[in-house]
């Protein structure tokens, strides 16, 4: 199979060696795309003298932020006929045969649009953080079951969701689906595009066999990462999620609960929380995006 690895980078030296390297040493080789937020470190020049003629740079004149940048690769992946791309966070890398296990569980099985590896901490002691909270979940009692008992693990065990650290995502899945969602600025938009994918009828499976690292145990939280901008993204995933048929629900919902916040913080004279909370009220007014946007679910690659 033929295969594009999409790397979206911002300020990415802290991970470049160990992230390509990683790559290098694959028993699949496969093409390195490398399209970068307008990063204010060394990455882009280092790149260009390490890795010149190891990989393929895209220089952007703005920081995008990971979905609208990894649509530019998503892009190129179909224009170019690959068969299969995987996306890879800038703090992540792989072991050997990692791609190689991903490729072949999805050559033998093309209903999963998505396959995942085992997702580690970047000293690879422990499952990453998140990765743990996935595959806990009632949905994946197959998985925990069968380590408990000892059993022979299975090639793929199907997930609800896991996050697009390490997704090997099959292109006509990809084709159908579309990629990813520019409503959402960052986070969120991968759990937006898995809805899509099980909408699409496809399944999204890891693979317990092969191991990503992710490095983001010391990351510094991001100012969006706060309680006002994750009620946002949870209102987005509502407003877009393919099987959410009245579409006022949420916004009503969202609109009630910013109101109340914001009269709450108003009387409690915490003037920044109440200034959130107006924000994220005055949010709605771009609605008319947000309903054109939806109204794109169902149509084929509607967000390349």
């Amino acid at each position: 199979m033929k295969c594009i690895v999409i790397i979206v980078s911002y300020n990415w030296e802290k991970w470049i060696t160990d992230c390509i390297e990683s790559l290098k040493k694959s028993t699949v080789k496969p093409h390195i795309l490398v399209i970068d937020c307008k990063s204010q470190d060394s990455t882009v020049t280092f790149l260009k003298e390490k890795y010149n003629q190891q990989l393929e740079l895209i220089e952007l004149n703005e920081n995008l932020g990971f979905g609208k940048a990894n649509n530019i690769g998503l892009k190129i992946a179909i224009e170019r006929n690959y068969e299969v791309t995987f996306l890879m966070n800038q703090d992540t890398w792989v072991e050997s045969d990692t791609l190689e296990v991903l490729m072949n569980r999805m050559k033998e099985s093309p209903e999963f649009g998505i396959l995942s590896p085992i997702h580690l901490n970047g000293s690879g002691k422990l499952l990453d953080h998140g990765f743990y909270k996935y595959v806990t979940k009632d949905q994946n009692r197959d998985f925990i079951t069968d380590l408990t008992k000892g059993d022979t693990l299975l090639e793929i065990y199907q997930s609800d969701f896991i996050n697009a650290a390490a997704w090997l995502i099959n292109i006509e899945a990809l084709k159908k689906t579309g990629g990813f969602n520019p409503a959402f600025a960052h986070y969120g938009e991968d759990v937006n595009w898995v809805k899509r994918l099980y909408y699409h009828g496809y399944l999204l499976g890891f693979c317990p066999n092969c191991f990503i690292f992710h490095d983001r145990e010391n990351h510094i939280v991001s100012k969006l990462n706060t309680k006002f901008n994750v009620d946002f993204i949870m209102f987005l995933n509502q407003l877009y999620d393919p099987f959410q048929k009245n579409i006022l629900k949420p916004v009503l919902l969202f609109l009630t609960k910013q109101v109340v916040f914001s009269f709450y913080y108003l009387l409690k004279l915490r003037f920044d929380l109440f200034s959130q909370a107006i924000k994220n009220i005055a949010r709605l007014t771009i609605l008319n995006k947000f309903l054109k946007f939806r109204k794109m679910q169902t149509l084929p690659s509607p967000f390349l």
